[in-house]
């Protein structure tokens, strides 16, 4: 069967979805595949890294609050000239200036409202990259399955915040891998995976760069889908939870920076 219908879900952040997602539109729509979008705009208070991170704010430095809260600032009061050159400051933003189908996701995608409109829309493939967990009904729906887009070396590294995991554990590389989807998250198959080096133990740096490499990724990652093709795991396997405040100390003894 010719893959030709994608679903993409993907998280509503305004720092690297945006430019990554418009990249991976764009690419997908060369190669002829119809698009559909879950845009995910509300996770579990738990779940949140936005919410993580303001409850640690005080963990940063002068200099990272000032960068981050001017990035936040300059991205909610100047998106509407922004869009106007096509500079995106939200993946929303990207949707409606392409007139791309999606509809919104709340909290929990397995919700059966989400799985009705999941099934109607009857995708070849659904494309993951966002922060809720796919259930056994969901990665069932696709003729293809589900893959998912992680900014790891994985199995190392599975699990929330990759980058500054690698960084807390002296690490030299981070990377992205695309994976074919299981029951347990960050698990399955690699379809593609590449290295990024963690020059300056610069997170902003890493995770831009990451999300740069990843739609040409991912075109590698149907290809190889289609072809019943995988990849060898290099790497053990380490799982992730939000950082402790052991791993932020050994984030800043390794001189990790988060701008």
């Amino acid at each position: 069967m010719q893959l030709k219908k994608i679903l993409i879900i993907i998280d509503e952040t305004s720092f690297y979805h945006p430019f990554f997602f418009k990249d991976l539109y764009k690419k997908l729509v060369s190669k002829n595949y119809e698009i559909t979008v879950g845009l995910i705009t509300k996770v579990n208070k738990k779940n949140s890294m936005e919410k993580y991170l303001i409850r640690n704010l005080f963990k940063l430095n002068l200099k990272e609050i000032i960068i981050l809260g001017t990035k936040k600032i300059f991205f909610l009061f100047s998106k509407n000239i922004l869009n106007k050159i096509n500079v995106f400051c939200s993946v929303k933003s990207v949707l409606l200036k392409f007139n791309i189908n999606f509809f919104e996701i709340e909290y929990d995608i397995n919700n059966k409202k989400y799985l009705d409109k999941i099934i109607k829309i009857n995708p070849d493939l659904l494309i993951s990259s966002c922060s809720l967990v796919f259930k056994s009904k969901l990665l069932s729906i696709p003729t293809y399955g589900c893959i998912n887009r992680h900014s790891s070396l994985l199995p190392l590294n599975g699990g929330v915040y990759p980058v500054f995991h690698s960084i807390a554990k002296g690490e030299k590389y981070s990377g992205v891998t695309i994976h074919y989807m299981t029951k347990k998250i960050d698990d399955g198959k690699i379809l593609a995976q590449k290295i990024i080096a963690n020059d300056e133990n610069n997170l902003s740096k890493i995770y831009k760069k990451c999300f740069t490499i990843s739609s040409d990724l991912i075109l590698v990652a149907i290809d190889n889908l289609t072809k019943n093709k995988f990849l060898f795991n290099k790497y053990k396997k380490t799982y992730n939870t939000f950082p402790t405040d052991k791993d932020w100390k050994e984030f800043r003894k390794n001189n990790g920076k988060f701008a």
